[in-house]
Formats: structure tokens, C-alpha cells, sequence
């Protein structure tokens, strides 16, 4: 094959061998150009379309990181019993619902409300808001519905436990 293809290029002229040489040069830049320059130079470019603005979620994300570690620092010890019931009656106030406590009290950890003739909606809502202001965890709920069509309810809440500072 070698020996055909040598016998075939001492045929041409030297005119032709330069056109030939001339063509694989272009070819072979041609080639490096679509697989070696162009791929780099897209993906340049590429980069300097999006990285000011992975910059900017990278910034957003370490200002959410810096916001959580200070709020879960701010939790230095376990918040006292009076302390939260205070805080349950004052978050039943905001909802409407001071007049429907019954009773409450410690069990074990946890801090134990009797709610009385409520609507059921008022003590969903209330439960929702006492989790995220609060930051307790309904252990046990039993609501019981009345004639009237409201209900009474047993909440069983699981106060925050309190995290030593870093």
C-alpha cells in the first residue's frame, strides 16, 4: 500500500505535490480547528455567560448558610417551662383561641393543652403558626367533634430542645 501510494506521488508534478501538501495542510487544520479550538472557545464562551450568575447563587447561598448557622447559634440553652407556656398562651391569643384553653400542663417534656368549643380550622391554623414561630412539634393531637360542629381538642406539644453554642 505504502509502496502504491509513493509510486503514485513521485507520478505528480511538483505543481500538483504542492497542491496535494497544500490540501492536507488545510484539512488538517480544518480538523484540529473543529475538535480541538471550537469545542474550547464554546465552552469559554459558555462560561462567561453563567458564571456571573452562579457567582451570584454561590453568594446567595453562603448569606443563607451565614443566616442559619447565627439563628441555630442563637439557641444557647433550653427554653424554660414558664417560659413557653407564656409564649403557647400568647401565640393562642394572636389566634383567637385564649378563650377555648381549658387547661394546660407539663407532661414528662412536653407541655399538654385542652382546648374547648373552637372551630377546627382556627386550631389547624394555630397549630401551623406555634410550629414555625415556636418551633414545637405536635407529639399527639385528639380532636373530638361537638354537636355544634365544633370540636374539642388535646394537643400534645414537644418543646425545643435547646443546642449548646458554637
Amino acid at each position: 500500500m505504502n509502496g502504491a501510494l509513493g509510486a503514485r506521488w513521485q507520478a505528480l508534478a511538483p505543481r500538483e505535490r504542492r497542491m496535494v501538501s497544500a490540501a492536507a495542510i488545510v484539512l488538517a487544520l480544518g480538523v484540529g480547528y473543529a475538535l480541538l479550538f471550537e469545542p474550547a472557545w464554546q465552552g469559554r464562551q459558555f462560561l462567561q455567560r453563567e458564571l456571573p450568575q452562579l457567582r451570584s447563587e454561590l453568594a446567595s447561598m453562603d448569606a443563607m448558610a451565614g443566616e442559619a448557622r447565627g439563628l441555630s447559634s442563637q439557641v444557647s440553652a433550653a427554653i424554660r417551662p414558664d417560659q413557653m407556656r407564656q409564649a403557647v398562651e400568647g401565640s393562642l391569643a394572636r389566634a383567637g383561641l385564649s378563650s377555648a384553653l381549658v387547661q394546660m400542663g407539663s407532661v414528662g417534656e412536653a407541655l399538654e393543652l385542652r382546648l374547648g368549643d373552637a372551630p377546627f380550622a382556627a386550631i389547624l391554623e394555630w397549630l401551623a403558626a406555634a410550629q414555625r414561630e415556636l418551633r414545637v412539634r405536635p407529639v399527639r393531637v385528639e380532636v373530638a367533634r361537638q354537636a355544634s360542629g365544633r370540636v374539642t381538642a388535646r394537643v400534645e406539644l414537644d418543646l425545643p430542645r435547646g443546642e449548646p453554642s458554637r
